[in-house]
Parts: C-alpha cells; structure tokens; sequence
C-alpha cells in the first residue's frame, strides 16, 4: 500500500518519499523526483542518501525519534550532483526501517530569492540604462570629435577637409542629376597692413569676423571654409555663375559695413566666382576660383571678379 496520498502523489509543491535506512529510495512523489531529474516511471530502488545535505541522511537515519516516530522537523536542504540545492521545509519519521519525507518548499525562503531575483533585474536594468546613456554620451563625444575635426580652430567655419569633404560630395551630385554649382573664393583685403599697424591678434579678429559675415550670408546648405592663411572658399549648390557672382557681391557690400575696434579704415574684400564645368575635378575647380580670386585682387581689390571660362565664352 502506498504511503503517499493519491492527493500529494502529482503534486509538486510538496516533496514526499520513503527511503530505506540504507539511502534507497522506495517511493516517491512528483514532487521528489522532479528536484532531482528522477524518472516518474522508474520502480527500482535509487540511491539518494548523498541527496541530504542538512540534516544529513545519516544524522535522519540513526538520531534518536520522538513519540511518534519524528526523527527531524523544520528544515530540510537538498542537492544534487550539480550542485544545486532547494530549501524545504517538513518533517521526517522513521518507522520499521524506512524513512518518510513529507515537505514543501520554504515560503520564506522562496520569497527571499524572489526579492534576489528582483534586486538582480533592478540592478540588471540600472546596468543597461547606465549603458546606454554611456553610448549617448560616447556617440555625442565622436559626434563632437568629428566636427572638431571639419572645423578650423580660430574662425570656426569649416577647414580644409571639411572643404574637401562637401566638394567631393557635391560632385557626385552634380554628376549623378545634372545640377549646377558653383565656388566663391573670398580673401579680406589689407590683412598684411591691418597686422602691421595693429597687431596680429586683431587680424585674427578680422579672420573671425570675416569667416562669420560669409556663414551668415549664405546658406545651411552652402559650405563656408578656411581654404588656407586668410583665403575662404565658399560652395553654393545650385547657383550658377551669375548667381554666386550676386551672393558674392552682397558679402563684399555687407562687409564694408563691419566695424572692428580699432581699425579705423574700411573693411574691403576681394571675391572670384567661378561654375563647376561638366567632367571639372575638384582640383581644377578650385584653381578658377583661386584665380578669378587673382584677377580681384590685381584689378585693385574690394571687388567681385567672375570671368566666363575660354570654353564657355568661345561661342558668345
């Protein structure tokens, strides 16, 4: 006759057995087995006296009972060869040779690895969040690194890379749709004679300020640069010849308007515009718009010079 209810004999809640005083296991529960992987159809004997930890079998086996035949109750701990173990609690008799396990896993002791668990996730989350603000601040640290880099140090426009960057850029636009673009070169007259009389710091102040009155003449699209010493060049996509020749002049206007302590004369600037030519590499383009930049300056500066290129005016 079973010892185990047919009620207890599918729970797995409750762990129930009989085991010889020799560590073989005679019956047992779903609940038994499933701690230790036991086959639920397997009849013959299973040795799982090492299964014990606290008390130990030996100790359940050979302490003395009480009246009823309780050789131990409160807190059972059990493992198995992997090294996990489970906390239960219950009671164990001994009775003609055999000792019975009736006991169910700890409240408590469930309870307090749920609350592990939840500190786990919690911590797990403050983990990931910590993460990805770390990632933020390394994309907004790259992100800062890179536009230092497309950034000339003093005016704060673009520089040379960031120049070559936009133009290589723009090329394969104008290549792939058709589009038209076209450069300004653009260079402050008198800077030699603006360091000479008052200093180097205040034509640094000069290159800022002019670097700032062409960003803001222009365009988000458009490119403003420091091509070299005190030489901008300025990219305007979709603006032919005649259109830049106009932007160009309305900067050299406005600069004449600026006023920088404690330069007493005018500011002047020179200007040479030049249209990217169909099948024209950047470098060529970029030579034109050096040159007409020549041709302002030769001509007596603070003028805008935009000559027709030979094949463009052959036809005229």
């Amino acid at each position: 006759m079973s010892w185990i209810s047919p009620q207890l004999a599918s729970s797995r809640a409750v762990a129930a057995a009989v085991v010889t005083t020799d560590g073989e296991l005679v019956e047992a529960n779903d609940g038994f087995r499933r701690l230790f992987g036991l086959d639920p159809a397997q009849d013959e004997a299973t040795a799982v006296a090492a299964y014990f930890i606290q008390p130990a079998f030996a100790r359940l086996r050979d302490q003395p009972t009480g009246p009823d035949g309780a050789c131990h109750e409160g807190m059972f701990t059990i493992g198995d060869h992997s090294g996990r173990t489970w906390t239960l609690r219950g009671r164990a008799w001994r009775r003609e040779g055999r000792l019975y396990l009736l006991a169910e896993h700890d409240v408590e002791e469930l309870q307090r690895l749920n609350d592990v668990m939840l500190e786990l996730n919690r911590e797990s989350a403050d983990a990931k969040h910590a993460l990805a603000q770390a990632n933020v601040t390394l994309r907004q640290r790259e992100d800062e690194i890179r536009r230092l880099s497309l950034t000339d140090g003093l005016t704060a426009v673009g520089n040379r890379r960031a120049l070559e960057q936009a133009l290589a850029a723009e090329l394969e636009r104008v290549a792939r749709d058709g589009s038209v673009l076209s450069l300004v070169a653009a260079d402050p007259d008198g800077c030699k004679r603006i360091n000479e009389r008052y200093g180097h710091p205040v034509g640094d102040v000069v290159l800022v300020a002019f670097g700032t009155l062409l960003r803001q003449t222009s365009r988000d699209s458009d490119c403003v640069a420091r091509y070299g010493g005190k030489e901008f060049i300025v990219l305007l996509p979709g603006i032919d010849r005649a259109g830049a020749a106009e932007i160009a002049e309305r900067m050299r206007t406005a600069w004449q308007a600026v006023e920088i302590e404690p330069i007493r004369e005018p500011l002047q600037a020179s200007f040479g515009v030049a249209q990217h030519a169909p099948g024209e590499c950047a470098e060529t383009v970029l030579q034109r718009a050096a040159q007409a930049l020549r041709l302002a300056k030769k001509a007596g500066g603070n003028r805008v010079a935009a000559p027709v290129p030979a094949a463009a005016g052959s036809g005229a």
